[in-house]
Order: structure tokens, then sequence, then C-alpha cells
């Protein structure tokens, strides 16, 4: 054999060993983009998982998403811890490409809770709120035909600023936010058992919205959160809801506008016979003011 086989020989050996090792690293990236995703690198500046370092942080604007599925806690307890797990992946699996689609991310997984970010225009979470309460049905709809529990989810919106970065100790570190705007997110979600609602925002999200006509909102009135001395207001989202919900919805919505009004005025007399006008139709009357 001569020199210059042998040479073409190692070049090709070379080559091989190279592109392996490139491929390989594709694949940590890939892997490593799983667990933080691409888009916060972007906002930290960092191009690879290698650059960070603990304690990296930007402050940024970002419109917040929690969510979760109503009455976990008694479907859970119908299930085995094996199907339970395996429950929750399905649900993810069938919700995960919603947030991507609409320009955001799933920050945390919490049991059956989700916290996503998105940044830009809050049309955008909007959207993935509407196309996640579709696929909720849709995979609701599988269930129900296998004779399995009916699952519906609970959503809160809200845009502020939050700090963005790396956290943890010597041992381990992950990706996460902090901020008042993340609190305020997660106690709105919260309001959506209050209200009997499947998606509730705060007014930043809605005065932001840059094509409003493409979406249906209505007024829940104004709430004073936990912890917080001024009152916001919050509205409703009915897109994504099953059909004919959001059908009777939209038939009573100027009246129930006109209840939250006289309601949100102190005329608490009139709200609530106009309430109760509004539920010869469709028994939508809030809790909250059941119980006033």
């Amino acid at each position: 054999m001569g020199v210059s086989c042998l040479y073409s020989s190692f070049l090709l050996l070379v080559w091989g060993i190279v592109k392996l090792s490139v491929y390989r690293l594709q694949k940590i990236n890939e892997a490593y983009g799983k667990y933080l995703p691409g888009s916060f690198l972007k906002m930290l500046d960092k191009r690879r998982v290698i650059d960070f370092r603990l304690g990296d942080m930007t402050e940024k604007e970002m419109t917040i998403m929690f969510s979760d599925i109503r009455s976990y806690t008694k479907l859970s307890e119908s299930m085995t811890p094996h199907d339970n797990f395996r429950f929750l992946v399905r649900y993810l699996r069938h919700i995960g490409e919603v947030f991507h689609n609409n320009k955001g991310f799933p920050v945390q997984y919490y049991g059956d809770g989700v916290m996503a970010m998105f940044h830009g225009k809050t049309d955008n979470p909007v959207q993935a709120i509407i196309d996640m309460h579709r696929r909720v049905a849709e995979y609701s709809a599988e269930r129900i035909k296998k004779r399995r529990s009916e699952i519906k989810i609970g959503i809160g919106l809200h845009t502020g600023k939050v700090i963005m970065g790396i956290r943890g100790d010597a041992w381990r570190w992950e990706g996460g936010i902090v901020g008042d705007a993340v609190n305020i997110a997660s106690r709105i979600k919260g309001l959506t058992k209050i209200f009997g609602a499947a998606t509730v925002i705060f007014e930043d999200v809605y005065n932001k919205i840059e094509k409003p006509q493409l979406f249906h909102f209505r007024f829940l009135g104004k709430v004073k959160l936990k912890g917080k001395n001024q009152t916001i207001k919050v509205y409703e989202l009915l897109d994504g809801l099953p059909e004919d919900v959001f059908k009777l919805k939209m038939q009573i919505i100027n009246d129930f506008n006109k209840a939250t009004g006289l309601f949100d005025n102190e005329k608490f007399d009139e709200a609530l016979a106009l309430f109760e006008q509004i539920c010869t139709v469709y028994d939508d009357l809030p809790r909250s003011i059941i119980s006033m």
C-alpha cells in the first residue's frame, strides 16, 4: 500500500471521527435544549449552554401564563402512581406544541401545572390559550370514548417585568424567573375557580392586544389580589370554549357587561337583579357575586 493510499485512509478516518463528534455534539445540544429552551438562551444573550454562569440574569417584560387541570387531586386519586404519571405525559404532549407555535416556551412543569412565558405582543399568548383549550378538549373527548374522566383546565395570564436567570447551587443549576408579575399571574389563575371561568386575564394583557377584533372577552369586574392594595380589572377570554358555551355567553354578553358595570359602581341591587335575569338564559352567575 502506497503512502498516498495510507494518507487518504487516514483522512477518511479523521473525517469520520469529526462527523461522529459533531453529530454527538448536536445531540447533546438538542438534549440540553429540552431542559433549557433556546429562547431562554437568547434572552440571556448566550449562544451555548456552556456559556452560562450561576447568577447570570436579565430583566425583561414578559407575559406569564399559569395553567392547571381542574379537580386534579380527585382525578389522581382514582389512578395508580404509574397511571397518573402516564396521564400527565400524554396531557403535556397534547399541549406542548401550543407554546412553541405562538412564540412562547414552558418554563416549569409542576405536578399538573404549567408556567409558560411569551415575549412580544400579547396576541400570541392569547392565541396559545385558545389553541390549548382546543387541544385539551380533543384529548378529553378521546378519554371519554374510553370511559375515562373528562378533563378541563384553568388559565391565568399577566404581563409584567421579570428577572430571568440561572439559579441553583454548586451541584445543580436551573433556568428560572422571579418577580411580582409571576406571583400576580399565579393568583389570577386562581381567580378562574372563583369566577367559574376557563381563562382570566389581567387588564394589562387586554390593553396591549394589537388585534382585539380577533378575540372575544367579557369584563368580570375589579378584584383585589391577596397582598395587594390596589384593585385590578380582569377579563374572561371566551374563545376556545366549547361551541355551545361560547354561543350562550356571547348571547348574554351585553347584559353581563352591564351587570358587572353596575356591580363595579356599587349598585348591587340593580346588578343582582340583572344577573338573576341572565341566569334564566344561562346559569353563569359568578360565585363572588352570590357570596357578596
